[in-house]
C-alpha cells in the first residue's frame, strides 16, 4: 500500500482537477457579478516585484520568520 497515495496515481490527479474546476467557477462568478479582471497594467501589478515581495515578507511574518516590525 503507497503511504502517499497523493504522490502519484489518480487520486493527485483528480484532486488537481477539482481545484482547478473550482478556481475556474469562482473566477466565472466574479465576472458574472460585475467584477473587473483588469488588463495589461493590473496583470503587471499582480506579477510584479512588489507584489511578489508584500506577499513573500506576509508569508514569512505569518510563518514566524521574520517580524512583522522589522
Amino acid at each position: 500500500m503507497n503511504p502517499l497515495p497523493f504522490i502519484r496515481g489518480k487520486l493527485r490527479e483528480r484532486r488537481a482537477a477539482r481545484a482547478l474546476a473550482d478556481a475556474a467557477l469562482k473566477w466565472w462568478e466574479k465576472i458574472r457579478a460585475g467584477e473587473k479582471i483588469g488588463g495589461i497594467a493590473e496583470l503587471k501589478r499582480r506579477a510584479g516585484f512588489q507584489e511578489f515581495e508584500n506577499n513573500f515578507i506576509g508569508h514569512l511574518t505569518r510563518l514566524g520568520i521574520k517580524s512583522a516590525h522589522a
